[in-house]
């Protein structure tokens, strides 16, 4: 039996009004298991990692989620009796809650095809070059 990947994205809208927002659901819709992975307050996203199906047709097979507070995972068919494939790590360096910016990925009819993180770098102020005013140029 072979087993189909299908994800979906949510997000409170405040502290205050704890109604859930889900995306769209990326993946096959025969879903036969849900699994919420629910952030800490004061946790967010550093990474990403996972296994993916040998042939392009097997798309992935799990996913492993890792925060500033460690993993999530991994969620998906570890057990499959098929081929287990390949497994991908994706640190994209996120050291700040505000640099991470989402995820994005693509699916076919039968699996989920791909997954990666969106990154919003943020200026660092030992990153930022010294500006000084030194006036306007003068000419003779």
């Amino acid at each position: 039996m072979t087993s189909h990947m299908t994800l979906m994205f949510g997000y409170l809208n405040s502290e205050e009004d704890e109604a859930l927002t889900l995306s769209t659901k990326f993946g096959p819709s025969e879903g036969h298991s849900f699994r919420a992975v629910i952030l800490k307050q004061d946790e967010y996203v550093t990474g990403l990692s996972g296994v993916h199906g040998y042939g392009m047709r097997d798309g992935i097979k799990s996913l492993t989620f890792h925060t500033n507070c460690g993993e999530h995972g991994p969620i998906g068919s570890v057990n499959d009796n098929s081929a287990i494939g390949f497994k991908i790590d994706i640190d994209p360096g996120i050291r700040d809650r505000r640099e991470f910016g989402g995820f994005f990925g693509s699916y076919s009819k039968n699996n989920l095809s791909s997954v990666g993180i969106y990154v919003s770098p943020i200026a660092r102020y030992d990153m930022v070059a010294k500006r000084e005013n030194i006036g306007p140029s003068k000419t003779l």
